[in-house]
């Protein structure tokens, strides 16, 4: 629902999802920069059994849409006014930086 603070798993940037996957014994691969997605792709879709394909990326970046609507806009609003109210500052200051480099 538009507006309601994550519940659930948290996935960090900083943990090596692929690492996990060798050491149940399938196939991990990491990508840490777009332009090498299509390599990982190819080695991820040869492996021979499983496999998992994790990214490096930023939880809070923002990505607008082509088309911003009205209700994504009210979404985000209700989101931040969330946040503030239940006194996870963090999360917006994480999510400005993110969006400022």
């Amino acid at each position: 629902m538009p507006g309601l603070a994550q519940l659930g798993t948290d996935f960090k940037p900083d943990v090596n999802y692929a690492r996990i996957a060798e050491a149940a014994g399938i196939l991990g691969v990491r990508v840490e920069d777009p332009a090498g997605l299509p390599g990982c792709h190819k080695a991820s879709d040869g492996a021979s059994g499983a496999s998992a394909l994790g990214r490096s990326d930023q939880p809070y970046e923002l990505i607008k849409p082509p088309d911003l609507k009205l209700s994504q806009a009210w979404g985000f609003s209700l989101f931040m006014l969330k946040e503030t109210v239940l006194g996870n500052a963090s999360n917006i200051n994480e999510l400005i930086g993110s969006n400022l480099r």
